[in-house]
């Protein structure tokens, strides 16, 4: 394959090869040439070549109807620059070496600035490089309109966020396709030491983007269950987070973090305020959201639940959330009678219950046999009265009504007791 000028000066770019830039730069190689973007590959006898990358997905998929219906459809030519390709790599001598011969540092044909690529990369000497010779910080992205700051979510995020506040970058910039803050993105990255300096630095924590979520929103529906996002959560709220702000379905952070199961979250958020029974545009509070994730956790889906949703029901019914009608109840074994948790919690925070004959048809046959013994208790419900101590139970919980979780936390008695009044899920079963 016969190379031209240019395909060796994007291969010695691509390799950071400071000695071949040198060379075709001192041969007149234009310092802001614009390249076309090009796959290196090894051939059958082990030697690299170029090939434009619409050549390589004709030759990858073997010139298949798929491609010539697709492909050559819609594929648009890649263009680039030298500094863009340095700079998306880390190579500073040859960045150095481009921007010495009077590279233009915001340079960006194909709508990514060397800056965004160097951010992309986590390359921090990249970018203090760029900055030094007068980088655009608040250079948008052709594509989405994204700044650099928004891209700070990979590689030494933190160190390369400072430089660029440093610079005086806009830290409330927002994208124009779904009009996101930089906090937005740290939020739903569950990048907490991010947040709190963008926070620190005038963020706006109620920021919201084209469907009405803020970073607190996103931080819940993106949760992971790990302490990276129950952290963000918390430092949103310290920087004045409003938890009772909806999204354009009337959602609160609270239904999101339910809705995914994640426990922890739904404690932060009932404990800092959340209204416990606020209806979305469909009319579902949090605890129906919690019966949600409890039906895909049934179905053992694994990683999409982010914790215990009985544990969400239970705090939720704990801070005062309304209980399921009963005349409604066979909906609920109907979604997640295959996660008996959920069921148990439910059941047991109704001072009495009968157990009419719709409800248990609605169990699904698989859930009856799987967990046989579960639901033989649960259909001699309201046979016989109440234990005494399940009476006394509900008494209680009734009186103190949404300060269950606060009043008996605090009582002086023993943790099982607790447990138990505060519907515990095994701490004695059905009631």
């Amino acid at each position: 394959m016969a190379y031209t000028s240019k395909d060796r000066f994007f291969q010695s770019l691509s390799e950071g090869d400071l000695d071949g830039v040198k060379t075709l730069l001192d041969r007149r190689m234009d310092v802001d040439a614009v390249l076309e973007v090009k796959q290196i590959y090894k051939d059958e006898n082990g030697e690299e070549q170029l090939m434009s990358l619409m050549e390589y997905y004709r030759k990858t998929t073997k010139g298949s109807a798929l491609y010539h219906r697709i492909w050559s459809m819609t594929f648009v030519k890649e263009y680039t620059t030298p500094l863009y390709i340095t700079a998306s790599k880390g190579y500073i001598e040859c960045m150095r070496h481009l921007l010495d011969r009077r590279a233009d540092v915001n340079y960006s044909p194909n709508g990514w600035s060397p800056l965004h690529a160097a951010v992309d990369g986590g390359h921090v000497d990249a970018v203090q490089l760029l900055i030094n010779h007068g980088a655009d910080v608040d250079l948008e992205t052709e594509d989405t309109g994204k700044t650099a700051l928004h891209m700070c979510c990979g590689k030494d995020y933190l160190k390369i966020a400072k430089l660029l506040l440093r610079r005086g970058t806009n830290i409330n910039a927002k994208t124009y396709d779904v009009e996101e803050t930089p906090l937005h993105v740290a939020a739903q990255n569950g990048l907490f030491d991010l947040v709190d300096l963008l926070l620190e630095k005038g963020a706006d924590p109620n920021a919201t983007n084209n469907e009405g979520d803020t970073p607190l929103a996103l931080a819940c529906t993106c949760t992971e269950g790990d302490s990276y996002y129950h952290n963000t959560v918390e430092k949103l709220i310290q920087w004045g987070a409003d938890v009772n702000l909806k999204d354009k379905e009337k959602k609160l952070p609270l239904h999101n973090a339910a809705r995914k199961g994640d426990h922890k979250l739904v404690e932060i958020l009932v404990r800092k305020g959340s209204e416990i029974n606020a209806r979305d545009y469909f009319l579902k509070t949090p605890l129906f959201d919690a019966v949600a994730a409890s039906e895909i956790a049934g179905m053992g889906a694994e990683g999409v639940v982010k914790g215990k949703p009985e544990k969400c029901v239970q705090i939720l019914l704990n801070f005062g959330a309304w209980r399921i009608f009963p005349e409604i109840f066979h909906r609920v074994l109907v979604m997640c009678a295959s996660y008996p948790p959920t069921i148990e919690v439910l059941i047991n925070a109704y001072p009495r219950v009968k157990v009419p004959s719709l409800w248990m048809e609605s169990i699904p046959k698989d859930a009856l046999v799987k967990f046989r013994d579960f639901y033989d208790a649960f259909e001699t419900l309201g046979s016989s009265p109440g234990s005494l101590q399940h009476l006394a139970r509900s008494s209680l919980r009734d009186f103190l009504g949404r300060r269950c979780h606060t009043v008996i936390s605090q009582l002086g008695i023993a943790p099982r007791l607790k447990r138990y009044l505060l519907l515990e899920p095994g701490e004695a079963g059905l009631h």
